[in-house]
């Protein structure tokens, strides 16, 4: 039986996240609060924290060879991205790990990095402004391993689509999704 402080993997028990696969991904925002912008009618508007956010993401394929972005997209309190890990360039410098640490180009060395910069930076901005330092992400993320055509299909059709359906913040604040008052986290 499993503690209460022990989480349980939402992994895929029998399948190797560092071998080369597309994979759809969500990560949302601490507590899921609305904290990266505002949905519009023509879309999603970041303000500071979500300019940081998109920056981040994007980086996140230059920095690594053996990533690929596909289809994502920025909402105001989750991110939903299509992934695509590959071999890097057999040219590409290689990298030793432990044991214990993730596989370089694993999904999860991928998200917990993006994860990392996109906090620093955003904590970074909050002390320049004597604002306290908070989490951005919430812990852990959802995967979901694409199998098919079909279903990479329906899931770029579902990210394309997913600002007209509008925010789903949990918490709203009327200072929330300020471009100019970023919410505090």
């Amino acid at each position: 039986m499993m503690r209460n402080n022990e989480r349980r993997s939402r992994r895929l028990a029998s399948f190797d996240y560092s071998q080369a696969a597309m994979y759809f991904v969500t990560l949302c925002s601490h507590e899921r609060r609305c904290v990266f912008g505002r949905v519009e009618s023509q879309g999603v508007v970041p303000n500071v924290y979500g300019r940081i956010v998109r920056e981040e993401w994007e980086r996140s394929a230059l920095l690594r060879e053996s990533i690929s972005l596909d289809t994502w997209v920025l909402m105001p309190n989750h991110l939903h991205a299509l992934v695509l890990t590959h071999e890097p360039p057999i040219d590409s410098k290689s990298h030793h790990v432990s044991a214990q640490q993730r596989p370089s180009r694993s999904l999860s060395s991928l998200v917990a990095l993006f994860k990392g910069a996109s906090t620093r930076r955003i904590n970074a901005y909050r002390t320049e402004r004597d604002l306290p330092q908070a989490k951005v992400w919430q812990r852990n993320y959802y995967d979901h391993i694409v199998r098919n055509e079909d279903d990479l299909s329906r899931i770029r059709d579902y990210i394309q689509t997913n600002p007209a359906l509008g925010s789903s913040c949990f918490i709203v604040e009327a200072h929330c999704c300020s471009p100019t008052n970023p919410s505090p986290l």
